[in-house]
């Protein structure tokens, strides 16, 4: 999954998903945990690209975006400023915006990233303004 680019992401995703086999409800699920699950270890921004995608598609079951956010903001190496603004368009899409848990969850997982990232790039601009947008939503 590494080595997928976002589109090719959102395919595998979509096969998986809408899988017609001849299948238990148990298998299902248990078919769709361990695909939120590597998908969200990936640690990729093509991963977290093709996430967001899904996401402003209404294309993820409820449950599992908080679950790919949070594991992708975690996983995500080297966090750049890049991947960590793809994270802060997450938040602050509508689809986001729209439900309470998410926006807390999206909000979260961009405060791990600004955080990790703050770390290896903390003096550049982009850093700096990645940091005073976080501050803002917290204050607001």
């Amino acid at each position: 999954l590494r080595q997928l680019s976002a589109e090719q992401l959102k395919e595998v995703y979509q096969e998986l998903k809408s899988s017609k086999e001849q299948t238990t409800k148990e298998q299902d699920s248990e078919t769709r945990k361990l695909l939120v699950d590597a998908f969200s270890m990936t640690g990729t921004e093509e991963a977290l690209k093709a996430v967001k995608e899904l996401i402003n598609e209404k294309k993820t079951m409820e449950g599992e975006t908080p679950k790919l956010l949070a594991g992708l903001s975690l996983s995500i190496n080297p966090t750049t400023p890049e991947g960590t603004g793809i994270m802060l368009e997450i938040a602050k899409s509508k689809q986001i915006a729209e439900n309470k848990e998410l926006r807390k969850t999206a909000w979260l997982a961009f405060g791990t990233m600004v955080h990790r990232m703050k770390r290896k790039h903390h003096k550049k601009a982009e850093t700096i303004q990645l940091k005073r947008e976080y501050a803002r939503q917290l204050l607001s």
